[in-house]
């Protein structure tokens, strides 16, 4: 079996392929690697935090995409078939694990509703310095 490798950063790793949904339908992924398939996303498999579970999975993309993970469902497939279970485990390490394919990505499909993105950029405040 193929393993598709990307090189990153001058070492090749290891994809996540995800689609992001919402509820009218497919949305623009911040991770966007295709100019013609914008919903498409992923991210390296060695960025999600041990243990390998949905919920660690589902927290990385979450993370990557400005939103917050409690808001977002993950299935399996593209489809919607197949829902991930925040306690399954990911086997991270093996030569196939859901979304390894980007013509076989999962799905994540979020209640924009409810997102609540965090502040982008980070604010500094200045004190007076006192008078005297």
């Amino acid at each position: 079996m193929f393993i598709p490798l990307i090189k990153s950063n001058a070492h090749w790793c290891r994809s996540v392929h995800y689609r992001v949904y919402d509820e009218s339908g497919e949305v623009t992924s911040k991770t966007s690697f295709d100019k013609d398939d914008t919903s498409l996303g992923r991210i390296d498999i060695l960025s999600v935090s041990p243990p390998p579970t949905v919920a660690s999975l589902k927290a990385c993309i979450a993370k990557a995409e400005e939103m917050a993970d409690h808001d977002l469902q993950m299935f399996e497939d593209d489809m919607g078939e197949i829902i991930m279970k925040d306690d399954d485990t990911i086997t991270i390490l093996a030569d196939i694990y859901p979304g390894i394919l980007q013509d076989a990505p999962i799905a994540i499909v979020f209640d924009s509703k409810k997102v609540t993105r965090p502040f982008t950029k980070r604010i500094q405040i200045i004190y007076p310095s006192g008078s005297g």
